[in-house]
């Protein structure tokens, strides 16, 4: 099977400062894979950098989407082919509400204005954010609500890759098993794949993820099974995981 996404010896970072260095993952189609590291390891900037976030440079390395070289396309343009980015601090967009917001995504996929009622009715209960539809989706909603709403908006563009980044980083347990009910659901629903970033291992406990990678200091240094991975991590920390001279 041709692999999804495919990055090789991926150097990247902010301005002039590499934060990951020779970076090589790969993802199959409908697969669901976990990237472990502490805070400041490069998992955030690994994630915008296969989306294509325009303040992400790539010094070094290849992004390959289905086979194809997307390293020098605009975010929009891998956008198009697929691939969906969940930030971590979600932007919050002054002056549109919720419902507006999920409306226009939604359009992109689906004509009809009654099935677009209807999808985002589905992915508003699956996310328990039909309360929030007609807040502003900039101002009023905490953090798990904000994580939640711009799952919402990941879901309806149907991707073929999603990038969840630290779903369970400031969250409730009530919000932690609706988002991670929702990206199982991604999966199970569209076929999507999935790349999800964690520190602490939390949502893995609620989602099947197949293999793993960690990340420390910007480098990858450990892959395999993703359940070993974690057993590893809840037994032992990173420290684990740091190669020593």
């Amino acid at each position: 099977m041709t692999d999804l996404l495919v990055t090789k010896d991926l150097s990247a970072g902010v301005e002039n400062r590499v934060i990951i260095d020779s970076v090589n993952i790969r993802i199959s189609p409908g697969e669901s894979i976990v990237i472990l590291g502490p805070n400041g390891s490069g998992k955030s900037t690994l994630l915008r950098a296969i989306a294509g976030h325009p303040r992400i440079s790539i010094f070094r390395g290849s992004v390959f989407f289905e086979d194809k070289d997307v390293t020098n396309m605009d975010p929009w343009e891998r956008n198009s082919l697929g691939i969906a980015l969940m930030h971590q601090n979600p932007p919050r967009l002054r002056g549109i509400r919720v419902r507006v917001l999920l409306d226009k995504i939604a359009s992109k996929k689906i004509s009809s204005l009654n099935e677009r009622v209807n999808e985002i009715k589905r992915v508003s209960e699956l996310l328990d954010i039909g309360s929030l539809l007609d807040r502003e989706f900039g101002a009023g909603l905490s953090g798990g609500e904000l994580k939640r709403v711009e799952l919402a908006t990941v879901i309806l563009q149907r991707p073929r890759l999603a990038l969840i980044d630290e779903p369970d980083s400031g969250v409730d347990v009530d919000s932690l098993f609706v988002i991670a009910s929702a990206i199982n659901n991604l999966r199970r629903e569209y076929g999507s794949s999935i790349a999800l970033v964690t520190h602490t291992g939390n949502v893995t406990r609620y989602i099947d993820v197949s293999r793993g990678y960690v990340l420390i200091s910007g480098r990858v240094a450990a892959e395999g099974d993703g359940k070993e991975l974690l057993k590893k991590l809840f037994s032992e920390g990173f420290k684990a995981f740091v190669r020593r001279e």
